[in-house]
């Protein structure tokens, strides 16, 4: 599933719409390039447990947790993107599949809730969005995930981020990270809860479970290694000259 981009606010200024005839162009002769081999993560099944006991603290509210909004560098330059701990915890999305206005929606089904995944998918080649697009834009950023793919490699249901200010609106009472996503923040009214979210979410990763505890061993003897072979290199590097170069090579 490929959703046609909208007209983005991330246009600079001075970009000169292309002509018609250059624009039609632009849509025909593209080869289908979709994705085969999806498979994913091994912290997806834990991310599961994760938003089951955030559901069991939250009963019958919605909650909305973002990636965040990208932050504005220099004119039309932005800094390199940092989602929010807590989106990347609770979804399994992360490092360069992450991007900016994601975002996490679980919605309350009586005693338990329903999670739902808002983001921007692959821009597809019935309008310029994909080659003027420079947030977005897949010859300026690269392909991202269509709904589909993204729900096969995350584990869950996907939808567009257009379509979540309707859903925002709706007057579900909710509770939300605040702060980090300008849509979110002025579509939601503040539940006297939010703050408890925050708290939880934040206490919630102290805790770490056995995917995380692996990972942390695993970054130990990658560091072990490193310092070893660093000291193995030290007979040879102090009668070379300039030995330094011996040891950042080890």
């Amino acid at each position: 599933m490929e959703s046609a981009d909208l007209p983005v606010e991330s246009r600079r200024v001075y970009d000169v719409p292309p002509s018609d005839i250059y624009a039609e162009f632009m849509k025909t002769g593209w080869a289908p390039s979709p994705l085969d081999g999806i498979t994913q993560d091994a912290v997806i099944p834990f991310c599961f447990a994760r938003r089951g006991k955030l559901s069991e603290a939250f009963t019958g509210l919605r909650i909305v947790i973002p990636s965040g909004n990208s932050k504005v560098r220099s004119n039309d330059t932005d800094y390199r993107f940092r989602p929010h701990s807590a989106f990347v915890y609770y979804t399994g999305v992360q490092g360069e599949e992450v991007t900016s206005d994601a975002v996490l929606v679980m919605e309350p089904n009586g005693d338990g809730h329903d999670s739902v995944l808002y983001i921007q998918p692959r821009s597809t080649r019935d309008t310029s969005a994909f080659y003027n697009d420079r947030k977005y834009g897949e010859l300026w950023v690269g392909r991202r995930y269509t709904t589909d793919e993204a729900s096969l490699r995350f584990g869950i249901e996907v939808r567009k981020v257009e379509d979540l200010k309707s859903l925002l609106k709706d007057g579900t009472p909710a509770v939300a990270l605040s702060g980090f996503d300008a849509l979110v923040d002025s579509t939601i009214k503040k539940n006297p809860r939010g703050g408890e979210l925050e708290n939880f979410v934040s206490v919630a990763r102290l805790i770490k479970d056995e995917y995380e505890i692996n990972e942390l061993q695993k970054s130990v003897d990658v560091t072990h290694r490193g310092f070893n072979d660093a000291i193995r290199s030290l007979p040879a590097a102090v009668v070379t000259p300039r030995g330094e170069r011996v040891v950042e090579a080890a």
